[in-house]
């Protein structure tokens, strides 16, 4: 993980307290957190569910009227299939370079004499 640095708890966008205090012209007293930078799991974004449910969606856009899902109903055990073949996938072809900072890790601090010598 990489500590990332914010003058308003919301943009962690510095990798250095000295890159943040720069481009804020902070001075002794003003506020800063840090946050732990961690990175996005492409696995998030991607799921068995969400694609068979629009699969059924677009076949029954398409199908005849009164026609059943196809796609949702299979079976868990092909589900689990379909969701194992999609992690690999992730991991053999997508580089995840978005990284998050989760509330647990951030932090309140004052910038001091000693940051800004």
């Amino acid at each position: 993980m990489t500590t990332y640095y914010s003058h308003d708890e919301e943009n962690f966008q510095y990798e250095s307290l000295q890159d943040l205090i720069d481009h804020h012209s902070l001075n002794v007293g003003d506020n800063y957190w840090t946050g732990e930078g961690e990175l996005l799991d492409a696995n998030d974004f991607l799921s068995a569910d969400r694609i068979l449910e629009e699969a059924d969606d677009n076949f029954l856009n398409e199908a005849w009227e009164g026609a059943d899902e196809i796609f949702t109903v299979v079976s868990d055990d092909a589900k689990a299939e379909l969701s194992e073949f999609l992690k690999a996938w992730v991991s053999k072809h997508v580089v995840v370079t978005s990284w998050e900072i989760t509330s647990r890790t951030v932090k309140q601090h004052t910038i001091t004499a000693e940051d800004l010598a």
